[in-house]
């Protein structure tokens, strides 16, 4: 700023002091870190633990919806063992109760021949019989028709018995598991929806980073730019801001190298093209051409980044190291 002398002590005196104020003022402001950076950083931090926190919930939950679907696809593949015992035995039940039928069936013909054929009554038997061994040869032989067909319906009565209570207990273990599925399932999907719920959150926490770092970066910039004006101030020398660079304008930077994973300072993951800058020369969002690497635009600064100097990303270390530092002429788009 030029102070033109109007010839009297009393202005020169009051621009003198005006002076020393602005110095003052700007001094003050710059020393430490900006105003309200520490604040952000110490939010950026509790972000950071809340982040961390939450990541590790998320592969907790993770780790349980692996679990529950383990547990589901078994109850599942034992329902299915079940339902197909189950129909087993509810076609043997059937074939039982058939064959019991079959038999009560036969049993009454035989019982009702025996009643109309006079002869294999066992008293005509006895009388009838011309030796003892004839006797007992037709005896046992009604005996034995006898025996086998009560024989017979004991056995299938008992199986029929024994396969119904099979079919009760078939019938209650597979509602129970019809029970245990639906439990599991339902785990599942709550695990499934608060593992959304826990993406978005951790989602919201990146993108709260992201711009608690732009504003750091902001105010750090605040800052060197009243450190410079101050030290103008006190040196007398005059103040005159850097124009932004234009379209077609040219500078001659020191090009460094880098390959980390992240997020820059204006809130934008790195990757190919985006460049760490001073910004009071290059201001963020300012497009320029890099000779060797390619179209770049200003999205990041450091504090090691001062001056004509840019710094540029690279998906590899080997690509970072073998670009190592140059010196080279970009032009501004």
């Amino acid at each position: 700023m030029r102070v033109r002398s109007s010839g009297t002590p009393s202005s020169l005196v009051a621009v003198f002091a005006g002076g020393l104020l602005a110095v003052a003022v700007l001094a003050g402001g710059a020393a430490g870190s900006p105003p309200g950076a520490a604040d952000l950083r110490k939010q950026e931090a509790r972000t950071e633990a809340r982040h961390r926190a939450a990541v590790l919930s998320l592969f907790s939950l993770e780790t349980q919806l692996t679990r529950a679907r383990d547990r589901l696809a078994a109850v599942r593949a034992r329902s299915s063992v079940v339902r197909r015992e189950g129909a087993s035995v509810r076609l043997q039940l059937s074939v039982a109760q058939r064959a019991l039928r079959v038999s009560e069936r036969q049993l009454g013909a035989r019982l009702r021949a025996l009643y109309m054929a006079g002869d294999e009554d066992p008293i005509a038997v006895i009388l009838g019989s011309s030796s003892l061994d004839e006797m007992m040869t037709a005896l046992d032989g009604i005996a034995r028709a006898a025996e086998q067909n009560r024989s017979v319906i004991v056995q299938t009565r008992s199986a029929r018995s024994k396969l119904a209570r099979t079919r009760h207990a078939l019938a209650a273990e597979e509602a129970n598991l019809t029970r245990l599925e639906a439990a599991a399932a339902s785990t599942a999907d709550s695990l499934v929806r608060a593992g959304a719920e826990r993406t978005a959150y951790i989602n919201s926490l990146e993108a709260q980073q992201g711009l608690t770092n732009a504003r750091i970066a902001a105010l750090d910039l605040e800052a060197r730019r009243a450190d410079a004006k101050a030290a103008t101030l006190t040196t007398g020398a005059v103040v005159s801001p850097t124009a932004d660079p234009q379209p077609g304008q040219t500078m001659t930077v020191s090009v460094s190298a880098y390959s980390l994973p992240g997020y820059t300072s204006s809130g934008l993951p790195v990757g190919w093209g985006v460049a760490a800058v001073d910004t009071s020369l290059i201001p963020f969002g300012t497009r320029f051409f890099v000779p060797g690497y390619g179209e770049t635009v200003a999205a990041d600064h450091g504090t090691s980044i001062i001056g004509p100097r840019i710094d540029i990303w690279f998906p590899t270390l080997a690509q970072a190291q073998a670009w190592g530092r140059r010196t080279v002429v970009i032009t501004f788009r």
